[in-house]
């Protein structure tokens, strides 16, 4: 993990893990295994520290100006992490070639490439399609999120 970042309730930043001489990796590989085999881990390493920050748009005042910054336990982070490798390993091939979201080397331009492809299938056969974006958060800000 990079170095340099905040820490989160428990205080322990990434430097403090590195400077262990590797003991702390082995520790530490001992401590994931337990909570994937057990199912569980920390509450505390799910809290974050929530600091708003500023966007560097005109007022100050605007809460709209600013975004939510969760800081979280580092060894939380690496327990995540460690979670997202076993599931990607386990998952391999059974993902669809569509989903894009949350995949290494995959993102919004491939889904924009695959619908600037469909468009062009649609113009060149002389076919009229449509398109709707909808961003639910704004589509719904009164709606709980859980809801939809």
């Amino acid at each position: 993990m990079k170095g340099g970042k905040a820490t989160g309730y428990d205080r322990v930043s990434s430097e403090m893990l590195r400077s262990g001489g590797g003991l702390e990796a082995s520790l530490l590989y001992q401590l994931f295994n337990k909570f994937w085999k057990s199912l569980r881990v920390p509450n505390y390493w799910c809290k974050a520290i929530i600091v708003p920050f500023y966007k560097g748009k005109t007022l100050r005042q605007v809460c709209a100006n600013y975004r939510p910054i969760n800081l979280l336990n580092v060894v939380g982070k690496l327990d995540a992490k460690s979670i997202i490798e076993r599931v990607v390993n386990e998952a391999g091939n059974k993902i669809s070639d569509v989903q894009t979201g949350f995949r290494n080397g995959m993102g919004c331009t491939d889904q924009i490439l695959c619908l600037r492809n469909i468009a062009e299938k649609f113009l060149a056969s002389g076919q009229k399609g449509f398109c709707i974006f909808v961003d639910p958060e704004k589509a719904y800000d009164r709606v709980k999120k859980n809801d939809l």
